[in-house]
Order: structure tokens, then sequence, then C-alpha cells
């Protein structure tokens, strides 16, 4: 399956991986794949980084695709930094992220949800300043 278009570029200015899923709707197994397919492609052209995820009116159309968006995200949260996510407004979005986010917690995923992209990039700093102290 194709996306309709990119979701994920290499923003060097804030050495970020930034994320559009604006509008998405994740209603198929085969829609979390093509999203996840992306987003490890760009993930190993620009290794360890941090992603910024923007998830605007993003829909998930299942606890089944859920779970399986949580499995990828976990998998992909193992090629990053870290990650933080805003514009989750929709409130079974963002009890799905957390409830995938507590599952797979072991790999790092957290459901760190801003609701800005300043606040975000602000949280990225803040990560990025804390693994430089080695906390």
């Amino acid at each position: 399956m194709k996306l309709p278009r990119r979701i994920a570029r290499y923003e060097p200015k804030n050495d970020v991986i930034f994320v559009d899923a604006t509008g998405i709707k994740a209603q198929t197994l085969e829609t979390v794949d093509a999203i996840f397919d992306e987003l490890e492609a760009i993930s190993k052209q620009y290794p360890r980084r941090y992603a910024i995820i923007c998830w605007k009116d993003v829909e998930i159309g299942s606890p089944a695709v859920a779970a399986h968006y949580g499995e990828r995200a976990a998998r992909w949260n193992t090629m990053l930094a870290g990650v933080v996510r805003y514009a989750a407004d929709d409130p079974l979005l963002r009890s799905y992220i957390r409830t995938e986010a507590l599952k797979h917690q072991k790999s790092g995923m957290r459901s760190n949800l801003y609701a800005t992209l300043e606040e975000a990039l602000a949280a990225i700093e803040a990560m990025r300043e804390s693994a430089r102290r080695g906390e």
C-alpha cells in the first residue's frame, strides 16, 4: 500500500525527523505498515535522531489497528534517540497512544503528548540536554 503523500522528512535546522501525519486515516494494518515502512527508511538515513510527530486529525480504525501501530512504533522507537508527539486532540487517539506506550514501555516508548510544535521542540531540547548530562 502507498500513502497519499510522504509524511516524513529530515529537518536539519532542528536536527529532527519531522513526521506530519495530519489527516491520516489509519483504518487498516496495511496503512500502519506503509506509515512505518516510510518512518523506518528515513530513520536508517538519519540514525539516532529525535522525531516529532504531528497527530492533527489522525484517525485509528480499531483497537487491533492501534495494537499493530504500537508494535511498529515500539520497533521504530529503537532506531531513534527519542520521540515526541503533538496536536493529538482526539480523546480516543490520545487514549490509544497512551495505552500502546504503556504496553511498550520496556522498548523506551513514551506517550510524550504536547499541544503545540513549540512545546514538542522544547521537549526535544530538554531530552538532548538530559542526554548530554548523562541522565
